[in-house]
């Protein structure tokens, strides 16, 4: 359910900051998430490594457009 909100409201709403904001905020935390899981419980396996790096990617592809790095 989550998922499919923010997914649904982002191509809705893309081209507000805030909503962009969130959205890279949100996969931002996720990867902080992961790499503090990396670090504490022994998790450094190869698929947490590919999957922090996919949420770091999301969320600079969230927050590009906010901080303009490419335009909207």
């Amino acid at each position: 359910g989550f998922w499919l909100g923010v997914g649904i409201v982002t191509v809705a709403f893309y081209n507000q900051p805030f909503v962009q904001m969130a959205l890279g905020a949100g996969w931002l935390f996720t990867g902080f998430g992961r790499f503090v899981s990396i670090l504490s419980d022994r998790g450094a396996t190869l698929f947490n490594w590919v999957f922090l790096l996919v949420a770091l990617a999301l969320a600079g592809a969230a927050l590009a457009p906010v901080f303009g790095f490419i335009p909207n």
